[in-house]
This record gives C-alpha cells, structure tokens and sequence, in this order.
C-alpha cells in the first residue's frame, strides 16, 4: 500500500495539506480469525448444532475471515491560525 502526502506554507498563518492513502487502490486485508461457520464450502446452510464431534457425523465447518483494508481515500486540509487578544479594564 502506498501513501503520499504534502503539506504547502502559504505564509506564516496559512497551511493546504493534501494526504492520499493507499494510492494504487489495492485490495488488502488488516486481520484474520479463523472460528466454527454456519456454511459448507458452497455457501449452503447448514442447519446442525455446533460443538458436535466428528466421530458422531457432525463435523464442525471451520472458516477464516478477512477484514478488508480501507479503499483509495483523499484528504485536503486548510489550516489557518488566527490571533486573539483580549483586554479587561476593571472600570
């Protein structure tokens, strides 16, 4: 994955920043977990009680899943810094 970004000092108060993730768009994944399923390998349901043995004819299916990464993003921020001064006279 490929990430680019760029900051640009208009002056002393002004900043654009432009930030791109994942640049070429790929897909990828962040995490796995492997754990007991529903589905056989067609994606028919199988309606059978989980935690069965093998040796008493209910296997239980296992399945990994994937967490698909963040897809292509584009950030543009402006940041602008600005003076306050504040004066109290007690009159």
């Amino acid at each position: 994955m490929l990430n680019l970004g760029a900051e640009y000092l208009v002056n002393s108060d002004i900043t654009l920043s432009l930030q791109i993730n994942n640049l070429q768009d790929r897909r990828y994944s962040t995490a796995a977990q492997l754990g007991a399923a529903g589905f056989d390998a067609n994606g028919n349901f199988q309606a059978r009680a989980f935690g069965g043995s093998a040796v008493a004819g209910f296997p239980v299916q296992q399945s990994t899943f994937f967490a698909p990464g963040a897809p292509r993003s584009l950030s543009l921020t402006f940041k602008f810094k600005f003076k306050f001064t504040f004066t109290f006279d007690g009159d």
